[in-house]
């Protein structure tokens, strides 16, 4: 058990970034469960060339063993309060896993990954991942 985890609060849901089938559309990862620290704390994040501004709305920390990449999709909550919000119009589905998939783009207050940030404790013995949605 890491330091960190004691912290680690709430629930969020991912879905990793997407790979293109093929025939011209995404297919997006089974979704999974992961505990974290949901902090709403907007903020502009700055990029290398100072030309690009983006405003961020939260700050999320996850154990140092998952695993987010930019591009992913993140929503506070459990795959339970998904399920029980679904309804026929509201969501896609999609048919090449076994089971149904919701996908995150059509969830109302499911944000995309802007960045992650990899921190290394003191001595460099553990690392905390910070996202920015």
């Amino acid at each position: 058990m890491g330091a960190f985890e004691r912290y680690y609060q709430e629930t969020l849901i991912h879905w990793s970034n997407p790979i293109s089938d093929g025939y011209g559309q995404a297919t997006w990862g089974i979704p999974e469960e992961v505990e974290c620290r949901w902090q709403q704390r907007p903020e502009v994040l700055l990029y290398e060339t100072g030309a690009e501004e983006k405003l961020s709305m939260a700050r999320i920390y996850v154990p140092e063993d998952s695993s987010f990449e930019v591009g992913d999709y993140i929503k506070l909550g459990t795959l339970s309060d998904i399920d029980s919000n679904y309804d026929d119009s509201g969501y896609i589905f999609d048919s090449s896993y076994d089971g149904n998939i919701l996908h995150p783009e059509n969830i109302s207050d499911a944000y995309r990954v802007l960045r992650v940030d990899k921190i290394p404790s003191i001595g460099n013995t553990m690392y905390i991942h910070i996202l920015r949605v």
